[in-house]
């Protein structure tokens, strides 16, 4: 909007005072250039930040996982509990089976 509004200014002032195409033409270009260049530096900041917020949303994603189901379990306790519950024993009772039979 500001480009269209200085272009707009530009071309009035080049009528009002009579001055040639050329300069009309070589002061337009210049200022696309500077308005191109700044909407290209704007975009880029806003791809920066919107991929900022979305590593953001992924982390918060994985808390609220963990915080509403617990842990993580490593894979030893994950093989124990399948076995377990392979077996039909609770986790607990399984565990404490597991432990004596490794003494």
């Amino acid at each position: 909007m500001a480009a269209l509004i200085l272009f707009l200014m530009e071309t009035l002032l080049f009528y009002l005072y009579e001055m040639p195409l050329e300069a009309w033409a070589y002061s337009s270009v210049f200022i696309l250039l500077i308005f191109g260049g700044w909407i290209i530096l704007d975009g880029v900041q806003q791809r920066k930040k919107y991929k900022q917020l979305k590593n953001i949303q992924k982390e918060a994603e994985v808390y609220l996982e963990t915080e509403h189901f617990g842990k993580p379990e490593n894979a030893v306790e994950k093989r124990i509990s399948e076995s377990c519950r392979d077996a039909g024993k609770t986790v607990g009772k399984c565990q404490a089976g597991s432990k004596m039979s490794d003494q």
